[in-house]
């Protein structure tokens, strides 16, 4: 089994999340970055939707209790196996009584912890082993992991190293044009892709709060609609929401 020495900031169990729910009101929850997961599984010969511990900021510790094969994969937030560096998208292997202890990063937020087979505790529920934080349930109890926390996986005897492809990450957001563009001026416009943004700490999974900004505050309703993924909202108050 894996135990939680440190969980760090944020750490929960995540998988892909649950799909096809929405319109009964069930969040889809799930990794930040599929890619990562899907990567980190292949590595292992997992299936593509064994779910993983999605480490946030870094700082955080666990303890390998049996042999095992394990993936991390997402942001570089400094990994060390027994204080040996360990790298994103390489598959490692640990014995009974390792260490592995994350660090952090300026340049990631989340990286992607899985074993080969996955964890054997989790049960799945509305089809998904994720955890949702806002309503509180999936992965363990609802809740981030803590300290104590025990995850079983079935031990595995050791595999050559073997890596893949890091996906690369930009630091510019890209977006499209919505249905209500037009009712934002052609300086707000201009606001919004030459502004350079900061992350406001209200952020959470469900979304990222951007800093305010003066000239963004607008007196514009519209009915209540769906938002997907990605989607980036400009409420009449004027801080950018993604």
């Amino acid at each position: 089994m894996l135990e939680v020495i440190k969980p760090g900031p944020l750490s929960t169990i995540q998988d892909m999340g649950r799909q096809g729910l929405r319109h009964l009101g069930v969040s889809q929850a799930g990794v930040i970055d599929p890619i990562a997961l899907k990567l980190a599984n292949t590595l292992l010969s997992n299936d593509d939707d064994s779910a993983a511990i999605e480490v946030t900021v870094g700082l955080c510790e666990f303890y390998f209790h049996a042999p095992t094969n394990f993936v991390i994969a997402g942001a570089d937030l400094n990994a060390a196996l027994n204080d040996e560096a360990v790298y994103p998208c390489w598959r490692y292997s640990a014995k009974a009584g390792d260490k592995l202890t994350f660090k952090q990063n300026r340049d990631g937020l989340r990286a992607y912890l899985v074993v080969e087979g996955g964890f054997t505790n989790i049960d799945k529920l509305l089809g998904s082993y994720s955890t949702d934080l806002m309503a509180g349930f999936g992965g363990i109890s609802g809740r981030a992991l803590k300290q104590g926390d025990k995850l079983s996986y079935t031990p595995s005897t050791a595999k050559d190293a073997a890596g893949g492809l890091q996906p690369s990450y930009e630091k510019l957001i890209h977006f499209i044009p919505g249905p209500h563009l037009e009712l934002i001026s052609k300086q707000t416009l201009s606001v919004l892709n030459d502004t350079i943004w900061k992350v406001n700490p209200s952020s959470n999974r469900m979304g990222i709060r951007l800093s305010g900004h003066s000239s963004l505050v607008h007196a514009h309703n519209i009915a209540t609609q769906a938002v997907h993924p990605g989607v980036i909202q400009l409420p009449p108050s004027g801080p950018l929401s993604y």
